[in-house]
């Protein structure tokens, strides 16, 4: 029976994380997020999705997707209201996967 091994590639894991594919899937569960967040906001709350195959990290060496609050009261909407904000409710959407 073989024996199975391991050794560490940093940079073969770079190039991992930044493929089209890990873009793709990340991008969706942002989109996923973000219709969540839409739908526990108010109707004229807006979101933006950006993503990018070399991040804001500190050495920007993997792929990203950042859902934004882009609304003028995001702050209050976050924080001030009666339940979790939009972006708690899209990070439990992003979370529970699917779609």
């Amino acid at each position: 029976m073989a024996k199975a091994s391991y050794s560490r590639n940093h940079k073969g894991t770079g190039q991992l994380m930044r493929t089209p594919e890990m873009l793709r899937v990340l991008k969706k569960a942002a989109q996923r997020g973000e219709s969540a967040a839409r739908a526990a906001a108010s109707p004229d709350s807006t979101f933006r999705v950006e993503s990018s195959r070399r991040g804001s990290g500190a050495w920007k060496d993997r792929a990203e997707a950042r859902l934004i609050n882009t609304s003028p009261d995001a702050a209050e909407a976050e924080y001030d209201g009666p339940g979790p904000g939009p972006l708690n409710t899209a990070i439990d959407a992003i979370e529970r996967g699917g779609g």
